[in-house]
């Protein structure tokens, strides 16, 4: 019998013959961490928005809309849309330096929670979609500390393929999404589909038959108390008070995109042809 018959050779990781410090993920980890130009880290940055649990009345604003009547104020905004995205580049490369690895962790699956915290019919479904995307953010940081220690970790056989955690959902339930039209019934659908999002819910039966959100999702008292002065002041009409218009740049133009962030130091990793079709496992 063979030395390797005896004791299985153990692949390095991609970038990590020379050990972990000088590894890619150790450097995308740093960057994860490090803080740039002035401003906070994305791990800064996560964890502020993970913390607030709830939001405040200073944190949204009433739209002059046909559609849609509340929105979170613009600043906010940004910085949640800034946040998703370079959570989802880090959650892209650190799981593409794990060869065993077929998915990663999408934050927010078909843009769902994004689109409603720019425009959401009333106070209850824009405090729905706040809690579900704060549990989805919390385990966003979870999932790249999962795929960092994954690293640490030699490869034993390289056909090895990392089973799905006995939570994790089917992944086809993020495939049928494409068919549901309405925004708000994709939101709907994930609370109802995906565990950790069911255990944040107060009722889960009423979340297909057409119940409002005030009734399977409680409201705060500090949302409460504000849901219901509002509606008292405008007479049941909300999208009368506005707040505060939308902020433009010097040149008359909406905010731009958050800022884009240069990753990976070269870092090898997947390309995303592969990992963009791949359904969610978690």
């Amino acid at each position: 019998m063979s030395i390797t018959e005896i004791n299985p050779v153990h692949l390095f990781r991609p970038g990590g013959e020379e050990g972990y410090a000088s590894s890619p993920m150790a450097r995308l980890m740093r960057e994860y961490q490090q803080e740039r130009d002035d401003d906070l880290s994305t791990q800064q940055h996560t964890t502020n928005l993970h913390v607030k649990k709830t939001l405040a009345a200073r944190d949204i604003i009433y739209l002059d809309s046909a559609d849609t009547n509340i929105s979170l104020v613009d600043d906010l905004m940004t910085e949640v849309t800034q946040v998703i995205g370079e959570l989802q580049t880090f959650l892209e490369r650190t799981s593409g330096l794990i060869p065993e690895r077929q998915t990663y962790f999408k934050v927010d699956p078909r843009s769902t929670f994004t689109n409603i915290l720019s425009g959401a019919t009333d106070l209850p479904q824009l405090h729905a979609v706040w809690s579900g995307l704060n549990k989805r953010i919390g385990l966003a940081q979870e999932n790249l500390g999962k795929y960092e220690a994954q690293y640490h970790q030699p490869i034993k056989n390289s056909n090895f393929v990392i089973l799905t955690s006995p939570i994790s959902t089917d992944p086809e339930i993020y495939e049928a999404m494409s068919d549901l039209g309405e925004i708000d019934s994709r939101m709907r659908y994930l609370y109802q589909s995906v565990p950790h999002l069911q255990e944040i819910i107060h009722s889960p039966r009423k979340l297909m038959d057409g119940s409002t959100w005030n009734t399977i999702l409680l409201l705060p008292e500090n949302l409460a108390d504000f849901h219901h002065s509002e509606s008292n002041t405008t007479g049941g009409n909300r999208r009368t008070n506005k707040g505060k218009e939308r902020s433009y740049d010097n040149n008359g133009s909406p905010p731009t995109s958050p800022r884009m962030l240069n990753i990976g130091y070269g870092t090898p990793f997947h390309s995303s042809s592969r990992f963009f079709d791949k359904p969610d496992l978690q």
